[in-house]
């Protein structure tokens, strides 16, 4: 990953994310399944709007169909 060394970049990095000019250098997309960070107790988050406690490690992790819904058919 590309973290911005200047002010000039950074601003540079939120003007492309605010005006959806995603093909910017440091602006790196990734599929996965499974995100861990490591050393993250200086990060501060919310998990569904809700603030989280720092961490030493952050998994975030989707379960594909982890939940099965069972609705009544339509009459």
């Amino acid at each position: 990953l590309h973290y911005p060394k200047t002010l000039n970049e950074l601003n540079s990095l939120i003007t492309a994310i605010i005006t959806r000019d995603l093909n910017k250098d440091g602006i790196t997309f990734l599929q996965t399944d499974k995100v861990i960070v490591e050393n993250a107790e200086n990060v501060q988050w919310t998990l569904d709007g809700e603030y989280v406690s720092p961490k030493d490690k952050i998994v975030i992790e989707n379960l594909h169909k982890a939940v099965t819904f069972i609705v009544p058919p339509k009459k």
